[in-house]
């Protein structure tokens, strides 16, 4: 491809599946000669990504019962012609002009591209595309849920592959990992992923113990159905762990109830670990970074 910088911008930079997608995307152009920046409004990604910004400032609940961020600029971030802007999770106001003041249009890129790793909380069809050039899925699933008359590619992200450090021992001749005894529950805690009904579950299939990674983000929520869990000892908050070799060793399982993945980063991790899944499966497909990149180039040309 040419020479062409690529400015990732999203609504979204805390712990998460799209964080954790754009910081390895990020990394996966720059290791392969692209020049591509994350900016975000949170600092969680800076010491992940090989370029990585805060750059830009978002205002939340731009339409009545939304909480869609809108870009509201930044002097720190300038977008030039030739630049490929990857957006997520923002939507750009309708008279660009008057709230940018100046400050390059990131609607003005020589290619703009929606990412899209939400369904009912990023509901496009509400929002205005034309600023778009393509959208970016991240499953056919996905893409079926919005059912969009708009230009689109499907990529999915990048999954780690994660190793397990375990004891083994040997049980009638075979090698056999040696069990925990825990059950983990991955991903943000909030009544979307309902992290309840998995404790719930992995407790009355006899686990003595659930393990909570991620980050609260409905803490109503947390509070009402979760909390009370921690409070007579069956389950213990960990918060959202960068070491996922750690986490999936600590686990014998994970369980899971979101009912509205886009593409099941969790489940899929699992699928490479050899780890239990106990939820409902999407089963996407597994792509090599190898893929992922050929994809990727090819839509920023």
């Amino acid at each position: 491809m040419s020479q062409s910088r690529v400015k990732i911008l999203s609504g979204w930079s805390m712990p998460g599946g799209s964080t954790s997608h754009h910081i390895s995307l990020t990394n996966l152009l720059n290791d392969n000669g692209i020049d591509c920046t994350f900016y975000g409004p949170h600092d969680y990604h800076l010491d992940k990504c090989k370029s990585g910004s805060i750059g830009v400032e978002f205002r939340d609940n731009i339409a009545p019962g939304t909480r869609i961020p809108i870009l509201i600029g930044n002097k720190d971030l300038k977008i030039d012609p030739d630049d490929v802007v990857i957006s997520h999770f923002i939507q750009f106001p309708i008279d660009p002009e008057a709230v940018y003041q100046g400050i390059a249009n990131p609607t003005q890129a020589k290619r703009h591209i929606l990412s899209l790793h939400e369904t009912n909380i990023f509901p496009i069809r509400h929002i205005n595309l034309q600023p778009y050039d393509l959208i970016q899925y991240v499953s056919q699933l996905q893409k079926d849920w919005h059912s969009i008359d708009k230009a689109s590619t499907i990529i999915p992200p990048v999954v780690e592959k994660v190793k397990i450090n375990a004891d083994f021992l040997e049980v009638n001749g075979k090698t056999q990992r040696m069990y925990t005894g825990n059950a983990g529950v991955i991903g943000s805690i909030d009544s979307h992923k309902l992290p309840h009904l998995s404790i719930e579950r992995a407790l009355q299939d006899g686990f003595r113990k659930v393990l909570l990674f991620g980050t609260i983000t409905d803490k109503d929520y947390f509070d009402k159905y979760v909390a009370p869990h921690m409070m007579n000892g069956s389950a213990a908050l960990l918060n959202h762990v960068d070491d996922k070799s750690a986490m999936y060793s600590s686990i014998d399982i994970v369980y899971h109830s979101s009912l509205r993945e886009t593409y099941g980063l969790v489940e899929a991790e699992c699928r490479l670990a050899g780890i239990p899944f106990n939820g409902p499966g999407n089963n996407q497909e597994i792509l090599e970074e190898e893929e992922i990149l050929k994809r990727w180039t090819n839509i920023l040309k």
